[in-house]
């Protein structure tokens, strides 16, 4: 069975299911971004259930939580890149806003 999507071609010939190495989580989050976007498929469930209905493709709950993943950090950034952005977003706000108080800090024992 071959699947086209946009100007990707995806084939998943032979076995389908939770094994299936064509459809790994990269494949499956490019797949989903949209729908985690709009809110339509936020949980790993909802996930696994579009794969079905829509490739009649099973994959794993652990493949489904890393797509959600992966989608959510591409759709807002991730944690990591936020917390390095916090000093520099409060510089911003006390220069765009005079009189604003804006405070961060960190613990470094606990990063």
């Amino acid at each position: 069975m071959a699947l086209r999507h946009g100007n990707f071609q995806h084939s998943c010939e032979g076995k389908l299911g939770a094994d299936n190495t064509l459809c790994n989580t990269p494949w499956v989050a490019r797949e989903v971004e949209a729908l985690v976007r709009d809110v339509r498929a936020k949980t790993p469930k909802a996930i696994k259930a579009r794969m079905k209905v829509r490739y009649g493709v099973e994959i794993s709950y652990w493949t489904a939580w890393n797509v959600r993943q992966i989608c959510i950090e591409s759709i807002v950034g991730s944690y990591d890149q936020g917390y390095h952005d916090l000093p520099s977003l409060c510089m911003e706000i006390l220069k765009s806003n005079p009189g604003s108080i804006a405070r961060t800090w960190r613990q470094d024992d606990t990063l």
